[in-house]
C-alpha cells in the first residue's frame, strides 16, 4: 500500500497521495483475530469512532456558525473529496 517515500514517525505512517485505507464491514469473529485481542480492538474500534463522530461534528458546528456570522461565506470551496477523505 505505501510506497518507499513513505516516513514512519512514532510508530505512525505517513501516506502518500494517492495511497488508499480500505475499509470492509464484517464481525469481528469472521476477520480472524485471535481471542486476546478482541477487548483491545473493540477499545481501538470505539476510540476512531467517537474520534471520527467528533471531528465530524466539530467541522459541522465551524461551518453553521460561519453560514450564520458571514453572508459571504463560500461554503463549496470546503466541500470537496480531499476534506472528507
Amino acid at each position: 500500500m505505501s510506497s518507499p517515500a513513505t516516513s514512519t514517525t512514532s510508530g505512525s505512517s505517513v501516506r502518500d497521495v494517492g495511497d488508499r485505507i480500505l475499509s470492509v464491514k464484517c464481525s469481528i469473529q469472521s476477520i480472524g483475530w485471535r481471542e486476546e485481542y478482541h477487548e483491545r480492538l473493540l477499545e481501538v474500534v470505539d476510540i476512531v469512532h467517537a474520534t471520527t463522530v467528533h471531528a465530524f461534528s466539530f467541522s459541522k458546528y465551524i461551518f453553521l456558525n460561519e453560514l450564520q456570522t458571514n453572508q459571504d461565506f463560500d461554503i463549496a470551496i470546503f466541500l470537496n473529496s480531499r476534506f472528507f477523505f
